[in-house]
């Protein structure tokens, strides 16, 4: 993972902008990150319906019958509200993944697996050949003592999760769906807002990901043996590119949540003008004069009952309401209003 560093770091420093803005509310980002959650298992859902043969936005249920897509969106989310619960539990209690917890999942998805598969399996339309059966508790077993040995860190951990679970395809069917709700698992956990994939991305994001399976299996074929590789820290062209479309997926979703959250920004700014009422309706028109002149949409109050106020929501910063103030009301005082920010 070296090769793609300056990218990671790109990723953490914007997450770690947004979750500590003192302007950004927090309420307000955890409905944003529900959506994209929601979205994000939608589109993990329909993107395994075939290209042809099966109507769009539909997929089917356990039972054989079409899902209507109202009824995909809620049992997608039934599994993942669940597997928020349980893997927060798992993470807090062992301090990692397991592989119970993984097999769990997969059966949420498809409640015929059982458990690991036992027979090969083949990727349609892929040239990517999964591993022997046989081979796969073993794999498993190593991909997660990797992910869970504490070197990794959240972001690294989700994107491997991704990958690897794929590339080992350790169930009959729905390997490529669990895998992306472990990345977003992963992601939920370290703070980071969920990777969502959309519908109609699916040939790029399978073309990658074939690409990148069939990289690492030419990669492994001329490694030493016993060398137990899965997570490696030097990757090939094609694993890069896997990798750098998930962080670019990642990071839409982090400016995403951004945009809208500086947009909704809101303060209440209190006066005290005794003797000049004037002052207050000046501060107002100032205020409402940055959102018309810019054309941004954005809300103006004034309150008198019970003490001067004005509520400011919109794409403004605390700064710039200060500075609005002191320079558009010019017989207005520092000492004469306050800005508090409400964020919650």
């Amino acid at each position: 993972m070296y090769q793609i560093q300056p990218e990671l770091a790109r990723v953490r420093k914007r997450k770690e902008e947004i979750l500590n803005h003192p302007e950004y509310s927090a309420n307000q980002r955890n409905s944003l990150v529900k959506m994209l959650e929601e979205e994000a298992n939608y589109h993990s859902a329909v993107l395994e319906i075939p290209t042809s043969g099966t109507a769009m936005g539909v997929t089917k249920s356990t039972n054989g019958k079409i899902d209507s897509p109202h009824v995909l969106k809620e049992r997608v989310k039934g599994i993942w509200d669940w597997a928020v619960v349980e893997f927060n539990k798992i993470y807090r209690d062992n301090g990692g993944l397991s592989e119970e917890f993984l097999i769990d999942l997969n059966n949420k998805f498809e409640p015929i697996s059982l458990g690991y598969r036992s027979e090969r399996v083949r990727m349609k339309d892929l040239g990517y050949v999964p591993p022997n059966p046989m081979k796969v508790p073993e794999f498993m077993d190593l991909l997660v003592s990797q992910i869970n040995d504490g070197r990794e860190l959240p972001l690294e951990q989700a994107i491997q999760s991704h990958f690897h679970i794929t590339r080992i395809q350790p169930f009959i069917d729905g390997n490529k769906r669990t895998a992306r709700v472990v990345q977003n698992l992963l992601l939920n956990y370290g703070g980071y807002f969920p990777i969502v994939v959309q519908q109609g991305e699916r040939d790029i994001y399978m073309n990658l990901l074939d690409s990148a399976m069939c990289a690492f299996r030419d990669r492994e074929a001329t490694s030493a043996p016993g060398a137990n590789i899965c997570i490696s820290t030097q990757l090939s062209g094609d694993e890069l590119r896997f990798y750098s479309y998930l962080l670019s997926k990642e990071m839409t979703a982090l400016n995403s949540v951004e945009e809208a959250l500086a947009k909704n920004r809101s303060y209440e700014v209190s006066f005290n003008l005794k003797g000049h009422p004037g002052l207050l309706h000046s501060a107002k028109n100032s205020l409402s004069g940055f959102f018309r002149k810019r054309n941004l949409s954005g809300q103006v109050r004034l309150r008198k009952s019970g003490g001067a106020t004005i509520t400011v929501k919109g794409d403004i910063s605390r700064d710039q309401v200060e500075t609005i103030l002191d320079v558009g009301v010019p017989k207005l005082k520092s000492n004469q209003y306050e800005v508090v920010v409400k964020n919650d």
